[in-house]
C-alpha cells in the first residue's frame, strides 16, 4: 500500500510572533494541481502497514508536525483546529493554525518561496493564490483577536490512541 493517503491531507497556517507564513509550491512539479500557486503548508496524512497485517495512520496533528519539518524546518508546540474542507474535490483536509517555535525557514524541493504577512489585508498581492486562503485568513485573525490564547498543547490535540499509531 502507498504509505499516503489518497484522501487526507492537513494545511497549517504558521503564526509566529504576530506574522503568519505563506509558500509557494514549486512550479516544476508537473504532477502537483497547485504547483506555482501561494498556500499554507502542509501535505497528505501516511499510512503504514503494520507486521500483524493491520493499517495505521498518523494522528493529523503528527502529520502536520511531519510536513512542517518536511517542507520548511519548522516545529511547533500548539495548535489550534480551524476547518475541514474537501481539497480540490478529491480529499478531505484539515486546517490547523499552529504557534512555530522560531521564524528560521529552509525550504525543501517542494517550494520554491515563502514570505512572512502580517494579515490576510497583504494576501492581495500574491497570486496566484489558492482559493479560499484569503478567507482562512482573515477567520483565523478573528479567532486570535477574540480568544486571548486559542493554541491547545500538540499533545492534547492527539486524541487518538496510541494503538492506532504505527510507532
Amino acid at each position: 500500500m502507498n504509505n499516503e493517503a489518497k484522501g487526507i491531507t492537513v494545511t497549517g497556517t504558521v503564526h509566529y510572533q504576530g506574522k503568519y507564513l505563506l509558500v509557494r509550491r514549486t512550479r516544476a512539479d508537473n504532477e502537483d494541481p497547485l504547483a506555482g500557486f501561494w498556500a499554507f503548508p502542509g501535505g497528505r496524512v501516511q499510512f503504514y502497514e503494520s507486521s500483524n497485517g493491520k493499517f495505521a495512520c498518523e494522528t493529523l496533528t503528527q502529520a502536520l508536525a511531519r510536513e512542517l519539518a518536511e517542507e520548511v524546518g519548522l516545529e511547533f508546540d500548539s495548535a489550534f483546529y480551524v476547518d475541514s474542507y474537501s481539497s480540490l474535490g478529491k480529499r478531505a483536509a484539515a486546517h490547523f493554525c499552529v504557534n512555530a517555535l522560531s521564524d528560521k525557514i529552509q525550504l525543501n524541493d517542494e517550494l520554491e518561496d515563502f514570505c512572512w504577512i502580517s494579515s490576510s489585508d497583504e494576501m492581495a498581492k500574491f497570486s496566484p493564490i489558492i482559493p479560499g486562503l484569503i478567507n482562512h485568513m482573515a477567520y483565523i485573525e478573528q479567532t486570535l483577536r477574540a480568544v486571548r490564547d486559542p493554541f491547545i498543547p500538540i499533545e492534547v490535540l492527539d486524541l487518538m490512541p496510541d494503538r492506532y499509531i504505527n510507532k
